[in-house]
């Protein structure tokens, strides 16, 4: 081991939940970039100079964003497709058929520490 923890980009325009769900990671030993739309994601990734080993994304963010689009302009702008999973609190049927068709793994809100780490582990492997 080099010493060097894995980093999950955290995206979520809900401030108390980007700063919980950064909490909880860093506890469970990732290293966090946090931001709260996809152009503040990909600023913080270029200044640091790092690609993220996963993405954990909020299904719904400002201005009828997504974090699927969100997680999609990271993966163009690091050139791969880095493991990502959409959280949603939303239970509109129209709005969860839109999520899973994105084909990224989602998980509702609330989350348990548990069920966040699992599918962490399974999305790196």
């Amino acid at each position: 081991m080099d010493g060097r923890s894995d980093v999950a980009l955290v995206i979520d325009d809900e401030p108390t939940v980007l700063y919980g769900l950064t909490l909880v990671l860093e506890q469970l030993g990732w290293e966090v970039v946090a931001a709260a739309s996809a152009d503040e994601a990909m600023r913080r990734l270029a200044a640091r100079r790092t690609c993220p080993d996963v993405i954990v994304a909020d299904y719904r963010l400002r201005d009828g964003r997504t974090g699927a689009e969100a997680i999609r302009a990271v993966h163009a702008m690091v050139g791969r497709a880095v493991p990502a999973m959409l959280l949603t609190g939303d239970t509109s049927p129209d709005r969860l058929k839109e999520a899973r068709r994105s084909g990224f793994t989602l998980l509702h809100k609330p989350i348990t520490i548990g069920e966040l780490n699992n599918q962490l582990v399974l999305l790196r492997h």
